[in-house]
């Protein structure tokens, strides 16, 4: 992998980094998980301007573009759902990666100072209210989001806050590379439900209720669901419609 990732060739460099950043989802967004990104998104910049070009060789083999990391949050808001419980250690992982980089990308650092402030509101009334903020900045946000799904929430205000965060990863750029994190988010969504689903007390009708979670649950531990799927067939079994930027999950 590593000779991969050197190669003269931008579109192989490109497939390395979409792998590696492919995994650190899968991995819970952990340690590497900054320095994939970075490579990522460098490596898309350099597709992006060389077209058709990035298919030939680069006999001087110049370094990929740098690029303007909030055009992609989304892929930061993805990561923060797939750290799960380990949410504030990771972050402060992505923070001591920005600092150890010669040349971070731009307002990269400041993107994740955001997430972790906002995941480190303590109680949930007050989580819910930077939410609800739209004064405040929209990492500051996503990361009380983030939080929020450590607080045990009921199904009403579970699939309320998934179904933002989801939102959230798809309002920018990162909805065109959906495939290196839809999965993993569904995986991380579909364990706050099942959760619920061992404690039915909360639902409506859980005789009814109860088979339906399990079924979308199950789709996503037999590998054959997708973001859309699961959160459709959430939506579906405790009668909770979401919203129109379903039209963008895959």
């Amino acid at each position: 992998m590593a000779s991969l990732a050197a190669s003269q060739y931008p579109q192989v460099r490109w497939l390395v980094a979409e792998a590696r950043l492919a995994a650190s989802f899968a991995d819970g967004a952990g340690t590497e998980f900054i320095r994939n990104l970075v490579q990522f998104l460098a490596a898309t910049a350099t597709m992006q301007r060389l077209g058709v070009r990035a298919m030939e060789r680069d006999s001087e083999l110049a370094a990929d573009e740098s690029v303007d990391a909030g055009q992609w949050l989304g892929l930061l808001v993805a990561g923060v759902c797939c750290a799960g419980p380990a949410l504030g250690d990771h972050l402060e992982k992505w923070l001591e990666a920005c600092r150890s980089m010669s040349a971070a990308p731009e307002g990269l650092e400041s993107l994740v100072r955001q997430l972790q402030a906002g995941a480190q509101v303590e109680e949930r009334h007050m989580l819910w209210g930077v939410v609800a903020d739209v004064s405040s900045g929209v990492g500051i946000r996503c990361g009380a989001a983030a939080k929020l799904l450590l607080e045990g929430l009921c199904p009403a205000e579970l699939l309320r806050i998934q179904g933002w965060l989801t939102s959230a990863v798809l309002s920018d750029a990162s909805a065109i590379c959906q495939e290196l994190f839809n999965f993993h988010m569904a995986e991380r969504f579909a364990r706050d439900w099942t959760r619920i689903a061992q404690n039915p007390f909360q639902l409506p009708i859980p005789r009814a209720t109860v088979p339906a979670i399990k079924a979308s649950i199950e789709t996503i531990r037999e590998g054959r669901g997708t973001l859309r799927t699961f959160l459709l067939g959430i939506s579906r079994a405790v009668g909770q419609p979401l919203g129109d930027f379903m039209d963008r999950v895959r």
